[in-house]
């Protein structure tokens, strides 16, 4: 289980979920719609951007887009990421 913190930022709010000293997964949550998380890779690897946009429908339907972000590394690091 993680360690987990919440700090309140200008947008919303910040969680911070440690895992190990080299597994700290960051999602800042920005109100009311946006969720932007910073997850670590396997060692050497590069970290991973995840964006996740929600946009209402209706009242009981939600569209949630999520994209995915990458920064340039090896193509063993990108096989690894399609991989999971």
């Amino acid at each position: 289980m993680p360690k987990l913190e919440y700090f309140e930022t200008e947008a919303g709010i910040r969680q911070i979920a440690t895992r190990s000293s080299n597994n700290v997964r960051i999602s800042d949550w920005t109100f009311p719609n946006n969720n932007h998380i910073i997850i670590p890779a396997l060692p050497g690897d590069p970290w991973v951007d995840v964006v996740v946009y929600m946009s209402p429908i209706d009242d009981e339907n939600t569209n949630r887009f999520l994209i995915y972000s990458m920064p340039g590394g090896t193509p063993g690091a990108h096989d690894r990421f399609r991989a999971h």
